[in-house]
């Protein structure tokens, strides 16, 4: 069991902690693409104005009802955002590519990159069918 006097260290020492007081200069540290992240990240490269407008074209053309309903309008906006960003990533991967084949001979080798771009982009689009089937399935007839 800990001693009184070791608890009454540890709490000492925990106050001249070094770790960043202001989390949120440091949260998106090792954000890579942020294809997986949990809320939706608007990169550096993006405009959030951009994000705003097809939110607000998705609201409108589907007008959602419930809240539901509009759940399902943000998961879709942001799995097209999503999806447009792995058109980005792939269309700089060709560029990339086609700058690799001048300069090394494993040209013919698929990039880990692409890989795992179609991956994300087929998981993004069967999410994306999931949420239109549920959103008609779930619509008074």
């Amino acid at each position: 069991m800990t001693s009184e006097i070791q608890v009454e260290a540890n709490r000492r020492n925990a106050l001249k902690s070094t770790g960043p007081r202001d989390t949120s200069l440091t949260r998106f540290n090792a954000l890579k693409n942020g294809l997986t992240a949990e809320k939706l990240v608007v990169t550096r490269y993006e405009n959030r104005e951009d994000y705003e407008s097809l939110l607000e074209a998705l609201l409108r053309d589907f007008q959602p009802q419930t809240a539901v309903e509009h759940i399902l309008i943000e998961q879709m906006a942001t799995s097209l955002w999503r999806r447009y960003r792995i058109v980005r990533a792939e269309k700089v991967d060709d560029e990339d590519e086609a700058e690799r084949k001048k300069r090394t001979p494993f040209a013919g080798f698929p990039s880990t990159l692409k890989h795992r771009v179609d991956a994300l982009k087929e998981s993004t689009t069967q999410r994306l069918q999931l949420q239109l089937h549920l959103k008609h399935h779930n619509e008074p007839s």
